[in-house]
């Protein structure tokens, strides 16, 4: 079955397996790449045992990048045309259109787009991972040949008679220690697991896909005006969208340009939806939502607040 054959709850879990998916893509190798540390004996890593686990997490991270693209491959369209699924509803109750085009060449250009983008991003991310094994495993080689207090371990163990597996086992503690709860990946100053990272990016790039697909499905049928949804327990940040209009040109007097769009922050739920000046004429609110959208500093956490909000304007 087609995506857009779905139920719109039948939609949500579908894209929420798709992320689902690029989590346990990443914990597979996260089992592997941990898999390869905790090999051999510890006390013989020299350069040749250093060398072949820099191989083997060489295979696993080139794996890794034919998986994402393939996964971006599968996922971005779906999320893409969620973002044309919500136009359409919302420009069929506008009586702007009867039937939206799902296989236009705006559609076909921006998915592409939207694939090659999240799979450079995510291979990006995979050199972080090879480079931080590669210089892990160049320093943990560099310790166990010069590093004095690695030595006086080893030689304690021969003395007292300590089982080699033992000291193994004393060195491989403190390897995982320094390995930080198997947080591979450096983003910004910060360590991520991998496959809670991919998790994190899964939520982000496919509502910036939707997103995308809302955008261009309004302007390919004229609609220049955007609004952000209003839902509950809505964080500080999408507060100040909730409820507001904004023009996708940049050219309407009334409401300002949309630079910024969902998602806001990561995991966030705020979806646009096409909207025309003459609907929110017929529906009594056209000031109230004009002076809403030029006055981003009211939050409105929930819609019975966007209710009372717009009644005070």
């Amino acid at each position: 079955m087609a995506f857009r054959e779905l139920r719109t709850l039948s939609r949500e879990a579908y894209l929420q397996e798709r992320i689902i998916a690029l989590r346990e893509i990443y914990r597979s190798a996260q089992i592997k790449l941990l898999r390869q540390i905790k090999a051999g004996e510890l006390t013989e890593f020299g350069a040749a045992r250093a060398n072949a686990i820099l191989a083997e997490v060489k295979t696993i991270v080139t794996g890794l990048n034919r998986d994402v693209y393939r996964w971006a491959k599968a996922s971005m369209p779906d999320a893409y045309e969620q973002g044309i699924d919500l136009a359409a509803e919302r420009l069929k109750a506008l009586n702007v259109v009867r039937h939206v085009s799902y296989d236009a060449g705006i559609h076909t250009s921006a998915v592409n787009v939207l694939v090659n983008d999240v799979a450079l991003d995510m291979v990006s991310t995979n050199i972080g991972i090879e480079k931080f094994f590669n210089r892990f495993i160049r320093q943990t080689q560099q310790k166990l040949i010069e590093d004095a207090e690695i030595s006086k371990q080893i030689a304690q163990g021969v003395i007292e008679g300590q089982a080699r597996r033992t000291v193994s086992d004393e060195l491989l503690k403190s390897l995982r220690e320094k390995m930080g709860d198997q947080k591979f990946i450096a983003i910004n100053g910060r360590n991520y697991r991998p496959d809670k990272y991919a998790e994190l990016v899964a939520r982000t790039r496919t509502r910036e896909a939707t997103t995308q697909g809302t955008i261009n499905t309004s302007l390919r049928y004229g609609i220049t005006l955007v609004q952000v949804d209003v839902h509950s327990n809505a964080c500080e940040k999408c507060q100040t969208h909730s409820g507001r209009v904004y023009s996708l040109t940049g050219g309407d007097p009334n409401f300002p340009e949309l630079k910024e769009q969902p998602p806001y922050h990561p995991s966030c739920l705020c979806v646009l939806s096409p909207v025309t000046f003459q609907h929110l004429e017929r529906s009594g609110v056209l000031d109230e939502t004009i002076k809403l959208s030029q006055s981003p500093l009211i939050k409105i956490p929930s819609f019975a607040d966007f209710q009372e909000v717009l009644a005070s304007l």
